[in-house]
């Protein structure tokens, strides 16, 4: 399977008993690395399928991945002719994968040898429904926030931007979201919530969630994921047994722009889950620091254009 394709959402392929992992990647001007995980994909020993989303790449890099889609077996490229948001990109490549179990597996994620080999195995010790997420290492192989984390909540939210935690961190009122800062588990643990960077599961199961909800358009989809899959009273696990690189900000992509679906993601998510729970003083009042934060974040990344990076001024001495 080597064509490039344009798949619509709404179709549900017929599995494939060859195929045992489908891995669905999503491409905005990655970068270099994007070939590097490519690479590495087609590596792993077992049978698995890429579905490559091109969510409007370069003409040059469009030009390479079209020619290694047409040389390479098992790897499929939908092409979008602009970019339709990482969810309903995401959905694309799921409704053309064959496999058992489907893999979100972002662009500058770095498989090891055997990584995914490791998960088919990891898989067959958990229960019925099961979402499995991996420990995700920055470069230097420092734990990656994000990895493990608790629910997102307004209230964990709140903590978060405003640091309310410095002055009960101990409380459990007032316990921070990611969790990488904690003893790293010994086994396979339940936890309440993963990053999408690496999001494995059946594909029966993301095709019962109806995969990600595509009124997010680039990040928070995978918490709201996590939270409507928490909602069926299925499990969600992190294992310490499959470790990988996650390089994180390789793309070519506008911070504002960025910051601003980041925003807009959190905005939609709490009044989408949280609006029957809490009282809508506190979500305006949440709302209202978010824009506030984005706009602070924007002043910062401004500056950061504006202004040299070399702040010193140098003093040439007259001999």
């Amino acid at each position: 399977m080597n064509a490039t394709a344009q798949i619509p959402v709404a179709q549900i392929p017929i599995a494939r008993s060859d195929i045992a992992i489908s891995v669905i990647m999503v491409s905005y001007h990655t970068g270099p690395v994007l070939f590097d995980a490519i690479a590495r994909i087609f590596e792993q020993s077992c049978a698995i399928e890429l579905l490559l989303v091109n969510n409007g790449n370069p003409e040059d890099v469009t030009s390479r991945l079209q020619a290694l889609a047409a040389t390479t077996p098992d790897m499929t490229m939908i092409n979008n002719q602009s970019n339709l948001g990482f969810a309903q990109a995401c959905n694309q490549g799921a409704a053309a994968a064959r496999g058992k179990i489907f893999l979100m597996l972002n662009p500058d994620c770095l498989l090891p040898i055997n990584c995914l080999p490791r998960l088919l195995e990891i898989s067959r010790g958990l229960p019925e429904h099961w979402l499995l997420g991996p420990d995700l290492r920055n470069l230097d192989s420092s734990p990656q926030r994000g990895a493990r984390r608790d629910r997102l909540t307004p209230w964990t939210a709140f903590i978060e931007m405003t640091r309310l935690d410095l002055i009960a961190p101990r409380h459990p009122y007032f316990r921070r979201m990611n969790h990488h800062h904690q003893d790293l588990p010994t086994d396979t643990t339940e936890v309440p919530a993963i990053s999408g960077a690496f999001m494995a599961m059946s594909a029966s199961d993301f095709n019962q969630l109806d995969g990600f909800d595509t009124g997010y358009f680039l990040h928070v989809e995978d918490l709201d994921f996590c939270y409507r899959w928490h909602k069926r009273g299925w499990p969600i696990y992190f294992t310490p047994h499959l470790r990988l690189i996650h390089l994180q900000g390789t793309s070519h992509v506008s911070p504002w722009f960025i910051e601003w679906h980041k925003a807009k993601g959190l905005i939609r998510y709490f009044n989408r889950h949280f609006h029957l729970f809490y009282p809508a003083p506190f979500l305006w009042l949440l709302e209202t620091v978010l824009y506030v934060r984005f706009a602070v974040q924007s002043m910062r990344l401004t500056l950061r254009v504006l202004l040299p990076r070399n702040k010193g001024i140098s003093v040439i001495q007259r001999e």
